[in-house]
């Protein structure tokens, strides 16, 4: 006899411990995408590389691509938990 996979994709029963852990975990992943996007849109653009002098040296000067990636990274969390939930 073969072995077959299946996949239990049925959604928990509203009000079930279950229920209650999978919204939790979700708001979880809302908030530290919420957060990641607040701190982007504070972040600086621009910021001083390691030998930047105000005065003569423009050239060290790199944009701050951390914030976004942080955001592309709890984007694609949500997004791998939406469709594994």
């Amino acid at each position: 006899m073969e072995n077959i996979m299946s996949i239990n994709s049925a959604k928990p029963i509203p009000g079930t411990n279950a229920y209650w852990a999978q919204r939790r975990e979700a708001f979880a992943f809302i908030n530290r995408l919420e957060w990641a996007i607040g701190v982007r849109d504070r972040a600086p653009m621009y910021i001083a590389g390691p030998s930047y002098d105000p005065e003569e040296n423009f050239d060290d000067v790199v944009e701050n691509i951390g914030p976004w990636q942080r955001v592309y990274s709890a984007t694609i969390c949500v997004r791998g938990w939406r469709q594994s939930g």
